[in-house]
Formats: structure tokens, C-alpha cells, sequence
């Protein structure tokens, strides 16, 4: 499992996504479900040519990778329309196509967040890849993966919907909420890569991604203090 989210911040755009990677071999083990690895690695590609972000959640360990696939078939189009319905939903419907091509299920074979700071109104868009692929959009905040999650309570507290943050707060509340729903949910969700957007993209370093860590673990025991008391609590 994977969770994202996008937001909308005074001056530009910033996209969190967790990195854990659970691989299974379901031919070889007896029960599908136990995992024979677990991996962490980026799941935010980038069509440089337009300055779009796709982010991939629910493939699990299947071979290939539908983020970097759309991430070129975007940067071969002269431009992304503000509302990119067909693209996506043409590009979803054959990527489902040639992995069940006799199928008629209609759940979906992974959702995709698509991130286009040059638009408008609707920079963020979600591709649900299925038989009949759908998508929606949002203007202000989008979850993508892990989103009933209780760690969407971030963006609902800080009413990202409405308020719109300095780059630097908007990525703490990117960062708290990813870290938290893994916190919630530590067999789906772990790690963390950042981005940010003014005028181009890029991915925030390491050393800050640690101390955004370490502010989420000062906070977390914090609370913990405060709901329970001055007892002598230390939260691993």
C-alpha cells in the first residue's frame, strides 16, 4: 500500500509520498500474502518537458513501472491540456488493456496522481486504471493510495481546502501526514520523499527529509504527553 498527497502552497506546489515497497512471489510461496522483501524507493517520476509529477500507488511488486510510462507518454505531447481527461483515461484504458486483455473485472489495476503546477484551477488529478478508467481532480489538496488513512486528519485540521500555507508549512503538513499514516499504518506505509515547486521542481534533500523526522517524533511525544499525562512514556 502507498499513500501521497498534494497541496497547493502561497508561491507554488508541494507532493510527499511514502517509499516502502512490501515484493511477494506468489508462484513460490504458499501464502501470497507474506512478503519475501521489503524495498524503499522513489515512486514520483517527473515528465520534465512539462513540469507534470506522476506518482504511482497500488502496483505492489509487479514488473514494470505505469508512473515513468505516463511520465513519457506525457512529455510527447506539445502540451497537457488544463483538463487532461481523455489523455489519461485513453492512456489508462490501454495500459489496462494490455495487462488483461480478456478481463471484464472493473476494479482498479493501481490509481495514479498527476501533478501539473501550469494549470489554473485543477492541478491535481487522480487516474483510477481500470477497464473503464476514471479520474477526478481537486484544486486545493489531493490523497492518493492509503486515503481513508486517519492521517488525512493534517490537511483537514489545517483546512487545506481553504488556507493556503508558506511552501515550508504546507511541506510539514505533507510530512506529518505521511509519517503519521505510517505511524497508523506501518505494513503499508514507510519512508518519505518530498517535492517542492516555485519554479521548477525539485525533490527536497535527505538531511531535511531527517529533520522533518525528527520534528514528527518531537511532536508525537508531545502528544502523547499531553493526553496522558507527565507519566514517564517514550514512544519507539
Amino acid at each position: 500500500m502507498t499513500m501521497q498527497i498534494a497541496l497547493r502552497a502561497k508561491g507554488g506546489l508541494v507532493v510527499a509520498s511514502d517509499t516502502k515497497i512490501r515484493t511477494t512471489e506468489q508462484e513460490f510461496t504458499a501464502k501470497p500474502d507474506v512478503p519475501l522483501g521489503i524495498t524503499n524507493s522513489p515512486k514520483v517520476r517527473i515528465s520534465k518537458r512539462h513540469d507534470v509529477i506522476v506518482a504511482l500507488a497500488g502496483w505492489g511488486a509487479q514488473a514494470g513501472d505505469p508512473a515513468r510510462d505516463l511520465a513519457e507518454y506525457l512529455s510527447e505531447q506539445d502540451a497537457i491540456p488544463d483538463a487532461p481527461v481523455d489523455l489519461l483515461r485513453g492512456w489508462g484504458n490501454r495500459l489496462f488493456q494490455e495487462k488483461y486483455p480478456s478481463q471484464k473485472h472493473d476494479f482498479p489495476l493501481c490509481t495514479i496522481m498527476v501533478v501539473n503546477p501550469h494549470t489554473e484551477y485543477c492541478a491535481f488529478w487522480k487516474l483510477r486504471v481500470r477497464r473503464d478508467s476514471d479520474d477526478q481532480c481537486s484544486s486545493t489538496y489531493l490523497v492518493n493510495g492509503n486515503e481513508n488513512n486517519s492521517a488525512i486528519f493534517w490537511p483537514e485540521y489545517f483546512r487545506c481546502d481553504k488556507d493556503l500555507y508558506d511552501i515550508q508549512a504546507t511541506t510539514r503538513i505533507a510530512a506529518f501526514t505521511i509519517l503519521m499514516a505510517a505511524e497508523l499504518n506501518p505494513f503499508g506505509v514507510g519512508g518519505l520523499e518530498i517535492w517542492q515547486f516555485d519554479k521548477d521542481w525539485h525533490r527536497v534533500p535527505h538531511a531535511d527529509i531527517e529533520h522533518l523526522k525528527a520534528q514528527f517524533i518531537e511532536l508525537r511525544n508531545s502528544i502523547h504527553s499531553a493526553v496522558l499525562g507527565d507519566r514517564p512514556h517514550v514512544i519507539r
